[in-house]
């Protein structure tokens, strides 16, 4: 298995006053761009581990054809809608997965021009009827897509990186992880972030899942302890220092 963690998606209904939220916040949101389809675009928020955000939000217009729509994301309301694994080898990954009895989608072609006129493509593949997780190996250079450069990737509240993601579980969720990863566990460490598999053991827990189904519950950032983001600011996104 050649995956790693790639990038957390949080769906926002206005990307412009979401970019001024997580800003006071004290991170460094860039726009990214418009994705090809032309209903959504996102910015992003790029840490030093070459981990980030993605804020996605729709810009209003009907889909083009053979475009990606990713508008189903923000059905649910604002908040952590999914996440990705980045693949040096989809195609290898993703017969594995289905060799292992998961139902995983055909490869789509995606792709989106940045705001500088730099165009991106990708490949991806996700499991049927699911957003999270999905997997993505890149067509043009990563760094392209991931900027990388110090001016980038530093956040002015220190944050450098994601540490963790905590899913709220059923049995058949957690069966979806053991074919995802090969082994069965309640924590998966992936180039360092720990997938965190939670059972929905109080009413909190419980609620969200109901809610949120499969979306992750929260995602922990790698910083300064004793920093806290509220989710009125926060956009409904859990975002934990730890």
């Amino acid at each position: 298995m050649t995956l790693k963690f790639d990038h957390a998606i949080i769906a926002v209904n206005d990307l412009e006053s979401a970019m001024a939220d997580y800003k006071a916040l004290g991170f460094n949101p860039i726009f990214g761009g418009e994705h090809v389809g032309g209903t959504t675009h996102n910015a992003l928020i790029y840490f030093a581990d070459g981990s980030y955000l993605e804020l996605i939000a729709p810009t209003g217009k009907l889909p083009q054809e053979g475009g990606a729509d990713f508008r189903s994301m923000l059905e649910k309301g604002e908040g952590l809608v999914g996440y990705a694994f980045v693949s040096d080898d989809l195609e290898a990954d993703s017969a594995a997965m289905r060799q292992r009895e998961l139902s995983v989608t055909q490869v789509q072609q995606g792709g989106r021009t940045r705001s500088d006129g730099v165009e991106l493509r990708w490949q991806s593949v996700g499991i049927e009827g699911s957003w999270s997780p999905f997997f993505i190996e890149d067509l043009t250079p990563r760094n392209q897509r991931v900027l990388d450069d110090m001016e980038s990737t530093t956040q002015p509240n220190g944050i450098i990186g994601v540490s963790g993601v905590h899913i709220i579980v059923n049995h058949d969720l957690a069966r979806r992880y053991e074919r995802i990863m090969g082994e069965s566990a309640s924590e998966y460490n992936i180039n360092g972030v720990k997938i965190h598999l939670l059972p929905p053991d109080n009413d909190e827990l419980q609620g969200y899942a109901d809610v949120r189904g499969e979306a992750p519950f929260a995602l922990f950032l790698k910083g300064e302890a004793g920093l806290t983001f509220h989710l009125e600011q926060t956009h409904n996104a859990r975002l934990f220092v730890g």
